[in-house]
C-alpha cells in the first residue's frame, strides 16, 4: 500500500500539468508532462473504489 506522499503526488499531477500547459507552448508542455510524469509519479499505486476495479 502506497504512502500518503504517493497519493499526494498522484492527485496533484493534473494541476501541475495544467500549470505547465499555461506557461509553455503545447509541444514543450506535452514533452515535459510525459517525461516528468513517467519519472516522478509512483508506478505501483492503485486506487480502490467500492464496486469498481482497481484504477492503476
Amino acid at each position: 500500500m502506497p504512502n500518503l506522499f504517493a497519493y499526494l503526488v498522484l492527485f496533484s499531477w493534473p494541476l501541475v500539468a495544467v500549470v505547465l500547459f499555461r506557461l509553455m507552448s503545447v509541444q514543450r508542455a506535452l514533452v515535459w508532462t510525459l517525461i516528468a510524469g513517467h519519472l516522478l509519479l509512483p508506478s505501483a499505486t492503485g486506487i480502490k473504489f467500492p464496486m469498481l476495479p482497481v484504477i492503476d
